[in-house]
């Protein structure tokens, strides 16, 4: 039997015009597949109604501060990831989701290279990123694309407490790239609660 055909999938920075598109990738994914969806844990149904908004989308561009990449395929978002700057040198990749059609494509290493080549542009020395601790797959998606655990934390999400580990790596190519790995954090869409505990890894 003949393979068939792939659809080719577009990787892109989202600008004003992408926020309808975006909130409607959110909350559909969100809709079949809740907090199971990689990325959702710990979510609730107030949160997603609140980021899963054009406004809440628009509110997150802000170049160099925020940036929102996005994947589209057949016309359709099927993935998305987000940066924040932290501080001078370190930039957060603070959201990142995939649909479960479209995982395993390698459209998530896609997105965070885009995420990672503007952080070099906007002359970021070091990138983190923060993940329930219990979601093996994406620890090992971190890793496998150079992050390292820095630290650990408990986010307090819909009432919730929910462990987080944060991952760093540097940024190779930007100015002071070979500055040692450490970090602070925050917000897509894990900000809902800002309070959380932090235990520094041994």
């Amino acid at each position: 039997m003949p393979a068939r055909p792939t659809t080719p999938v577009a990787i892109a920075e989202a600008g004003a015009s992408d926020a309808v598109a975006i909130a409607a990738f959110l909350l559909r994914t969100w809709q079949s597949s809740g907090p199971d969806s990689p990325g959702l844990a710990g979510a609730t149904d107030e949160l997603i109604a609140s980021i899963a908004t054009a406004k809440a989308i628009r509110a997150r561009l802000g170049r160099p501060v925020r940036r929102m990449f996005f994947a589209v395929s057949n016309n359709e978002v099927v993935g998305m990831a987000a940066t924040r700057r932290v501080n001078a040198s370190t930039v957060e990749l603070s959201g990142i989701l995939v649909s479960v059609a479209a995982s395993g494509k390698g459209i998530g290493t896609r997105l965070v290279e885009l995420a990672l080549n503007r952080a070099r542009a906007d002359r970021f020395s070091r990138m983190i990123v923060r993940t329930e601790r219990a979601n093996e797959r994406a620890i090992s998606f971190y890793r496998q694309g150079g992050f390292e655990p820095v630290a650990e934390t408990v986010e307090h999400i819909g009432g919730n407490e929910v462990p987080v580990l944060e991952l760093a790596r540097a940024i190779e190519g930007s100015p002071a790239s070979s500055a040692t790995i450490s970090g602070e954090s925050g917000e897509f869409p894990s900000s809902a609660s800002p309070r959380r505990r932090r235990r520094r890894r041994p």
